[in-house]
């Protein structure tokens, strides 16, 4: 029966589905339906993921995006499982590929060519929501440089990065955050912030964007309540800001 109904109604029955489970199982009820259900599929999320710590892992299902139905992504995101994060890394153990890449001379090399593929590049000011729920360094195609990722995304009104704050490889394999290309920034969620540049890249967001802000949430992955009492006072003191009043005491 769906298959007979008017185009724009057949579109206000899928717009109703919440799940994204549900939206996939009816791709699957036919190529009429696969047809009109992958865009709003597209539309909610989409979260490429890796079974394990493995940023080529991540570059390969970055390169399997559908691009026909990829410019109706509104929310984008990187991640690796929960499970991977957790154990030992509040504790002080760090977690970037760094520390297991083998003599590898850059493990984000493979990352780092898809992002700054033309081709792979998705439609300017499409994104509004991006996520890097990693614990590794940035790589550098993904903010950063004139073939980044997210340098034609101005529309991006939130960020989530989960990143290592204490990744042991040398400070010149930390690459640089601009989040002040974001001019409609209104959220920032951080954890595990590094000292080798992520506090300027953080002190700047907020020197541009703090009046806008409406909810920014910084955690340096320490249980020591110091480090945090350090956090702010390098953010007030030394970088001279005014703290965003959603910012946690």
């Amino acid at each position: 029966m769906l298959t007979k109904l008017p185009s724009e109604l057949l579109d206000m029955v899928i717009d109703q589905i919440s799940s994204r489970g549900d939206l996939k199982r009816l791709c699957e009820v036919c190529g009429h339906l696969y047809g009109r259900t992958m865009p709003y599929l597209y539309r909610r999320s989409l979260t490429l993921s890796a079974p394990n710590l493995s940023l080529d892992d991540l570059a390969v299902a970055f390169e399997g995006i559908s691009r026909e139905y990829s410019r109706y992504t509104k929310d984008l995101g990187f991640n690796i499982p929960a499970h991977l994060i957790a154990p030992g890394y509040r504790e002080g153990f760090p977690r970037c590929v760094h520390k297991s890449s083998d003599g590898v001379a850059d493990p984000f090399s493979i990352l780092n060519l898809a992002l700054s593929s033309p081709s792979l590049r998705f439609p300017a000011d499409q994104l509004e929501t991006f996520r890097w729920e990693v614990p590794t360094c940035i790589p550098s195609n993904l903010f950063c440089g004139n073939d980044a990722f997210l340098r034609n995304q101005r529309n991006i009104r939130s960020i989530t990065l989960i990143t290592d704050s204490i990744c042991p490889a040398n400070v010149m394999t930390q690459n640089a955050v601009d989040l002040v290309q974001f001019k409609k920034l209104q959220s920032l969620n951080w954890k595990g912030l590094n000292p080798f540049g992520n506090y300027k890249a953080l002190s700047a967001c907020i020197k541009a964007h703090g009046h806008q802000i409406r909810s920014l949430t910084l955690d340096i992955l320490s249980d020591i309540h110091e480090d945090h009492k350090w956090l702010r006072s390098y953010l007030v003191h030394e970088e001279g800001l005014t703290l965003p009043a959603v910012y946690p005491p």
